[in-house]
């Protein structure tokens, strides 16, 4: 019951993944287009501050695919082997 859990918190990880990359880069996307007319450093700064956003979503995603993966590959050893 327990690895099922797990697996289930693992799947959502990784399923959310996308939508919510899609919504960081639409907010870059707002950013880069409302803002151009604003100085050089809120411009900037707004740009930013959404990059590391998507870099710690890249983060999360990999860890969540990385646990999904680790677990798809002990299943397979334990069907092999058992």
């Amino acid at each position: 019951m327990f690895l099922m859990a797990v697996g289930l918190i693992r799947a959502i990880g990784d399923g959310l993944g996308t939508p919510v990359m899609f919504f960081f880069t639409s907010k870059v996307m707002n950013s880069i287009g409302s803002n151009s007319s604003a100085s050089a450093d809120v411009y900037t700064d707004k740009i930013n501050k959404n990059a590391v956003r998507l870099c710690y979503l890249a983060i999360a995603k990999w860890v969540a695919c990385f646990l999904v993966m680790r677990e798809q590959v002990d299943s397979s050893v334990v069907t092999v082997e058992g």
